[in-house]
């Protein structure tokens, strides 16, 4: 039972003792910026913003043209600026196909001629006396006389040039002729076709007749591979200065092609003959590509970071800052039930604590201070403006018709305005309480020691009775 009293007693003080109080807000001020993030709490708020970069887009173009998936990898994007280019040249290989790109083929029909002719060899001559007698050679392109060079091997006692002096009659003091082991070589001085080429052989006897032979072919050989063999045999029957005239058509007695290593070709089918040679069509290609421009696209940034958007920019979300704001507001607790027991205003009785300096708080009141009663305090501060309902109870007592001051008998008249005095931050405390509260605390803190006294004298009483 002592216990619950003791309980009561302690919650009858702290009840007693709690001040009833209001607590205004003044309006946020503008927001500031600041270096970092500030979190929100009671008095102030913190955001933050972020400004962009912002960029136009534009093509930047190669300085050349390119093919399908030849263009730089860098310049992904083809343009609709082109150029045609030439064809190819034509070749076997067959082009790939691909867009923007024509091929054409065709068939040709290679084949090879014979070879050209650029000099012929006389030998194995034989005639009357072991000897033929020889007064002129020419060599015909097309029945036209062409000029050559002579040359022997194994000539003696001769003079080449009689050879082809242009004189077909027969002289003996012209020592014109060859044995059987001489080679007599005619050096054309240029290659001709065979089949326009031939020879005249003018033979003469001096012994009037007998048998006449002698061979001719053309070209240097090797291994005995003979292009053209023409082997001559005559039985020469005639009278002393009589010229015969051999006349030797080359391709007739050509005995094993040679063919030129060049191969020629025909937009026509190419029959074989005596002196073409035909090879397999071949198919030809070539293309022609279009080519174009490629570009890229390329950023141009602004210098500056912005907030808001520009007209005819591209925001860059990802290329950005952070900008941090701050701002605060004013708190003010005044008490909710100011008794006022003087005759004039004391800021303690007021204001329990201020955010604000009391010195930039204005207090007004419209207290008659010569009549208790209820009245109303207004405090100002920057767009705050605070009401609060006080009761105003002096003693006052009349002397000679005017009410004084029963305590330092002063005039009652106070100014509606009152200065506060320059202090700074003021907490809540047990000083800021009414007078009459103090003394009921005081009152019961007193009442609670005693009976905290004689609970504990009772309980050593009973401890010596036991």
């Amino acid at each position: 039972m002592m216990k619950k009293i003791l309980v009561f007693l302690l919650l009858l003080c702290l009840t007693s003792y709690t001040v009833r109080a209001q607590t205004f807000y003044s309006a946020y001020g503008d927001w500031q910026e600041t270096s970092n993030m500030v979190d929100n709490t009671e008095l102030q708020e913190g955001k933050v913003e972020y400004k962009y970069k912002f960029y136009q887009e534009r093509q930047n173009f190669t300085e050349d043209y390119y093919g399908l998936l030849e263009n730089p990898l860098d310049y992904p994007y083809k343009s609709l600026e082109k150029k045609v280019m030439d064809f190819s040249l034509w070749s076997i290989e067959k082009p790939e196909e691909q867009e923007d790109r024509v091929i054409e083929e065709k068939t040709v029909y290679p084949y090879q001629i014979l070879q050209q002719i650029n000099s012929l060899t006389i030998f194995d001559a034989l005639g009357s006396g072991g000897k033929l007698w020889i007064t002129e050679i020419e060599v015909l392109y097309k029945n036209e006389k062409i000029p050559f060079n002579i040359s022997c091997e194994g000539c003696s006692n001769i003079k080449l040039e009689w050879f082809n002096d242009n004189d077909t009659k027969q002289d003996d003091t012209k020592l014109s002729y060859l044995y059987p082991s001489d080679k007599l070589r005619l050096d054309l001085l240029q290659k001709y076709d065979l089949k326009d080429l031939a020879i005249n052989v003018y033979i003469a006897d001096p012994l009037d007749s007998g048998d006449s032979n002698f061979t001719v072919t053309v070209n240097d050989y090797v291994n005995n591979d003979y292009y053209v063999m023409a082997k001559r045999a005559y039985w020469i029957h005639s009278s002393p200065g009589d010229v015969f005239i051999d006349r030797i058509k080359l391709l007739d007695y050509m005995v094993n092609p040679h063919w030129e290593d060049t191969i020629y070709e025909s937009d026509e089918e190419v029959s074989k003959s005596i002196d073409v040679y035909p090879l397999e069509p071949v198919t030809y290609y070539r293309y022609q590509d279009t080519k174009y421009l490629y570009y890229q696209m390329v950023r141009d940034y602004t210098d500056n970071y912005f907030f808001s958007y520009l007209d005819n920019w591209v925001r860059d979300d990802e290329n950005k800052i952070s900008v941090y704001y701050q701002r605060s507001r004013e708190k003010i607790i005044v008490n909710d039930d100011i008794h006022i027991t003087k005759n004039y205003l004391d800021v303690d009785d007021i204001i329990t604590y201020s955010t604000v300096p009391i010195s930039n708080l204005m207090i007004r009141n419209n207290i008659n201070w010569n009549v208790p009663g209820q009245y109303m305090i207004e405090i100002l501060y920057s767009g705050l403006h605070v009401r609060i309902p006080i009761i105003y109870d002096y003693a006052l007592e009349e002397v000679n018709g005017v009410k004084e001051d029963t305590n330092n008998k002063e005039s009652t008249q106070k100014p509606k305005v009152v200065p506060i005095a320059n202090k700074n931050d003021i907490s809540v405390s047990t000083s800021q309480s009414k007078l009459n509260s103090k003394q009921i605390v005081w009152f019961l803190i007193l009442l609670l020691g005693i009976i905290l006294m004689v609970y504990s004298l009772k309980k050593i009483v009973d401890r010596k009775k036991s």
